[in-house]
């Protein structure tokens, strides 16, 4: 009786083991899966937070077919684990098992399709286009994502700077960072994560232009009527360049779209009637322009430009008009969170850099405005008819030149 019971244990034993057996090789090797009446090669890894999936096309709808092709997949199962790429006969011309390499090319491609996926803006998908494509030109083509390092992240700082600003190199960085991450959260591959260390830039000063700059420009006499109320439209407003060319005129306001907009929420800017027809003005010009909208919005940073050099400012941009308005508007209200939403910022620590300045100094900028300060947080414009202003060019300058 003994015996008999030994015997039967040892069969259970027996069947125990080969039952755990085959769950952790069903765990471990690839199975079958079926989509859409084709078959497909599941294998699962584990990263240590979640499990991962890859499915291999077998490209066949019959299941003997099916387990024969599988076998072939789980000869090379750890290699693919270890984010390697094959290549099967049933995927290849050749008709025969070679491995691929997945290189920043075919990455590049993929994180580009991604972020379209995803709703990003056609600006930010082509400065992410523009940044893969600098690291593709240093890496090389055919470059594998799996030999990224610290030493190839180095490397490529070097031959970013011999190109670019240290600000042109962080953005660079920056966007070469946002891809590796994709690599490691979104596609099949493994890769060693690279320090990427920006940079170092000391802050850089706001600059504006000051009451009397503003003034040397608007007497400047060969600088067109329009160009002179164009200026001053931006640096009363505060807009980005482009978007009076873009926004939507809704009564006295002009709306910026979220997808037009540089933070990417709504904006509104309100306008006076003169600022109305001026923004009028600005987009039937871009329409019945041959030139391309950036090409065409880009003359009058040029323009600006040489005019800032005339009166010695050469060191001043277009976007400098943004920072005046900035100031000015936290000089006359003192409330550096209205400044915030008034300029659009999605955070207050983003305008913080206009209240750096101290107020006597901003005073002594703009004595006009100084003086008009009267602790009131009101929404009024700041500017009215003071010295820098050209009193000769009135509203009918928002006149096209060109229908008369």
């Amino acid at each position: 009786m003994l015996d008999i019971i030994i015997l039967i244990c040892q069969f259970e034993y027996v069947r125990l083991c080969k039952t755990i057996y085959d769950t952790l090789l069903i765990i471990n090797m690839a199975t079958l899966r079926k989509r859409r009446n084709k078959w497909y090669a599941r294998i699962r890894t584990w990263d240590g937070q979640r499990e991962k999936e890859k499915l291999i096309p077998l490209r066949t709808e019959s299941k003997a077919d099916a387990w024969i092709r599988l076998a072939e997949v789980n000869k090379y199962e750890n290699d693919i684990k270890n984010g390697m790429d094959f290549s099967f006969p049933w995927l290849n011309e050749n008709c025969n098992t070679k491995f691929i390499q997945y290189t920043v090319t075919k990455a590049i491609q993929d994180y580009l399709c991604f972020l379209q996926r995803n709703g990003r803006r056609k600006s930010t998908i082509n400065r992410a286009s523009s940044c893969m494509s600098n690291f593709m030109k240093f890496s090389g083509k055919n470059f594998p994502v799996t030999k990224i390092s610290n030493n190839e992240i180095e490397n490529y700082k070097t031959y970013l700077s011999k190109k670019l600003s240290d600000t042109g190199v962080n953005i660079n960085l920056i966007r070469l960072r946002a891809f590796i991450n994709w690599i490691i959260d979104y596609s099949d591959h493994d890769i060693t994560i690279p320090k990427i260390t920006m940079l170092k830039i000391p802050q850089k000063s706001i600059s504006y232009l000051c009451e009397k700059d503003m003034a040397e420009l608007m007497k400047l006499d060969w600088l067109d009527p329009h160009y002179k109320m164009v200026f001053r439209f931006y640096w009363e407003t505060g807009c980005r360049l482009r978007e009076p060319f873009n926004g939507e005129l809704n009564g006295k306001w002009l709306i910026v779209n979220p997808s037009e907009s540089k933070t990417g929420i709504q904006r509104e800017i309100e306008l006076t009637s003169d600022q109305m027809s001026l923004v009028e003005q600005l987009q039937s010009r871009l329409r019945s322009s041959t030139a391309l909208p950036r090409t065409f919005t880009t003359k009058y940073s040029r323009v600006f430009k040489k005019a800032c050099a005339t009166v010695g400012k050469p060191d001043l941009y277009f976007h400098n008009l943004r920072d005046t308005f900035a100031v000015l508007r936290y000089l006359q209200v003192r409330d550096i969170y209205q400044v915030s939403k008034e300029l659009g910022h999605t955070t207050v620590k983003v305008t913080e850099k206009y209240a750096q300045f101290r107020l006597s100094r901003l005073e002594s900028d703009f004595p006009t405005y100084a003086s008009g300060y009267c602790g009131t947080n009101n929404g009024d414009s700041m500017f009215r008819d003071t010295h820098f202003r050209d009193t000769s060019i009135n509203s009918k300058v928002f006149v096209d030149e060109e229908s008369s």
